[in-house]
This record gives C-alpha cells, structure tokens and sequence, in this order.
C-alpha cells in the first residue's frame, strides 16, 4: 500500500516555489557588482597611469630646459 505522503513544511516549500528566483536575482547582483567593480577599478588606473606620464613629462621638459641652459 501506499504510504501517505508527509506534509510538506513551509520553510521548504518556499524554496521550492522561489528557490530557482532568488538564486537568479542573486547571481545577477554579484555579476553587475563584480562589473561595475572591474570597471571603477580600470578606470582609476587610468587615472592614474595618466597622472604618471603627464608627471614624467613635465620632469623631461624641465631636465632639457637644464641641460640647454648654458653654464654661468
């Protein structure tokens, strides 16, 4: 015969029901962090290596400017 079947409790039927939805909101929120995360991180090295070079830059300007001055 057939053994009646146990109630299902609600903590698990709401997984059940919602597990599947929750898992695929969750797993969007992580990947549009992690991108938006990626993105601020390229975009402050840039930044940063721009700084760099305008910096180096202006530091080779100013040692030819020595150089091509004469010795007094």
């Amino acid at each position: 015969m057939d053994k009646p079947s146990k109630p299902i409790s609600p903590h698990v039927g709401f997984y059940k029901s919602f597990g599947r939805p929750i898992a695929k909101v969750f797993l969007g929120a992580v990947f549009t962090y992690q991108t938006v995360y990626w993105l601020w991180v390229k975009l402050e090295t840039d930044e940063i290596r721009d700084k760099k070079k305008k910096e180096m830059s202006q530091l080779e300007a100013e040692i030819r400017k020595v150089r091509a001055k004469p010795p007094t």
